[in-house]
């Protein structure tokens, strides 16, 4: 689903997608239930709807990119990718890679360590996740 880039409407993004009103509307489902996506009221006869990015998706966004830029790259064919994305400040074409925070290295399974999970205490907080927090 692709409002950011100013298709907000059910049909439209049927439209863009290509896919069918089902998976669509299971989609919007999700994404709505998630906070990925809020609906607002156009229309009121017959009630129609619009459908937003909130800002919670604002965090989901990078990785959105690089998904899409993953797909570009394995399945896009000799025609290229279908959706050119640029970077405004300077004005090149979008090469997505998700890098460490600290040093900006590049994460393969070879360089990255993942720690053993813990139970949360109760009432700690779990962020909307499973109750298990990843100890460093």
């Amino acid at each position: 689903m692709q409002p950011k880039i100013g298709i907000h409407g059910f049909d439209d993004i049927q439209n863009y997608l290509g896919i069918t009103t089902s998976i669509v509307s299971d989609l919007k489902q999700g994404l709505e239930i998630g906070g990925i996506l809020e609906r607002r009221l156009y229309d009121l006869v017959p009630p129609r709807y619009e459908y937003w990015l909130t800002k919670k998706s604002s965090d989901t966004y990078p990785h959105s990119l690089s998904l899409m830029s993953w797909g570009d790259r394995r399945y896009a064919g000799a025609k290229g990718s279908p959706v050119l994305v640029t970077h405004k400040p300077c004005q090149h074409r979008l090469g997505g890679e998700v890098v460490c925070g600290e040093c900006h290295g590049s994460l393969t399974p070879d360089n990255v360590r993942v720690g053993r999970f813990r139970r949360l205490a109760p009432g700690e907080p779990s962020r909307g996740g499973p109750r298990l927090r990843l100890e460093t």
